[in-house]
């Protein structure tokens, strides 16, 4: 059996009968992809004869270069992949339990945030004399001033601000329930300089950010060009090696709980289904974990 049709017969199962989105298609499709390159090294192998052993020797040689958290993801995707092979008839069921991955406890890493000093350091190292300097910068000031995560920002429209109220409303979210959440005088000076020089051409499409070319009026329609943009920044900027995009979400989140925000309020304006989800804030905020603490001893 070729393993390249096998390939995009899998990616289409995932986008037609399970209904994933193209997000997780293509991550399950890139760890996929790379066992089946390291199988066709071999002389006419056939997923037939994949055995509980070759799985072993594929997580080994990703684990000597993956997080803890990215082996998750590729034993996830792999144990998908196998009860994909399972219902083909192609291997037993049990071929799933061949793959073990690293357990990810809930809140055990603390949010990568950025100091103050870092925001000043990556803000300065985009250049605003050129078309995508300008729209970069609107687009990360943006984020840090509304804790966007990349998919949200990436879908934005023009319609979505609301310039009178200084808010943006964000329709398409990772819960599925919109929320409006406001922005601040900076980020409303750097969006209104991005419009007023480079969206003022009528044929642009009515999202907000555009592709590489600008001119072209192309959307930026994948948050993977937003992790391609930040990290060129972050390394201009000095960062260090594990910050993100949702560096920002996290350091907007932080500022909040700082200024005194409740939970409920950072569950609301992140677009958390539970406030339990931002709990894990609190670690890195020795005055929010001392008004739990305090909160707790009131109910005693």
């Amino acid at each position: 059996m070729i393993l390249e049709s096998l390939l995009d017969e899998y990616l289409s199962f995932l986008r037609q009968a399970r209904g994933l989105s193209a997000r997780s298609v293509l991550r399950n499709g890139r760890f996929v992809r790379r066992l089946l390159t390291s199988l066709e090294k071999r002389e006419r192998f056939d997923i037939r004869a994949l055995r509980p052993q070759d799985l072993d020797a594929f997580l080994q040689s990703q684990g000597r270069k993956l997080s803890r958290r990215s082996m998750a993801d590729v034993a996830s995707a792999l144990r998908s992949f196998l009860r994909y092979l399972s219902l083909r008839a192609l291997l037993p069921a049990s071929m799933v339990d061949a793959v073990v991955g690293p357990k990810i406890y809930a809140q055990e890493s603390l949010p990568q945030c950025l100091s103050p000093e870092e925001v000043g350091t990556f803000l300065a190292a985009i250049d605003t004399g050129t078309s995508i300097g300008r729209r970069d910068y609107a687009l990360f000031c943006l984020m840090l001033s509304t804790g966007l995560r990349p998919g949200e920002a990436a879908r934005l429209r023009l319609d979505d601000i609301h310039w009178k109220e200084r808010l943006v409303h964000i329709r398409q979210t990772k819960t599925g329930r919109p929320r409006t959440v406001p922005f601040s005088p900076e980020a409303g000076a750097a969006l209104l300089r991005f419009l007023q020089l480079d969206r003022r051409h009528e044929a642009f499409p009515p999202e907000l950010f555009l592709g590489l070319r600008c001119a072209r009026g192309r959307p930026l329609d994948h948050p993977d060009v937003i992790y391609l943009r930040f990290r060129r920044y972050a390394r201009l900027a000095g960062l260090r090696a594990d910050a993100t995009p949702y560096s920002l979400r996290h350091t907007f989140a932080q500022n909040l709980l700082e200024g005194g925000a409740d939970f409920t309020t950072l569950q609301n304006l992140l677009g958390h289904a539970s406030t339990g989800s931002v709990l894990i804030y609190a670690k890195v905020s020795l005055t929010a974990l001392r008004e739990v603490a305090d909160n707790d001893a009131e109910e005693m």
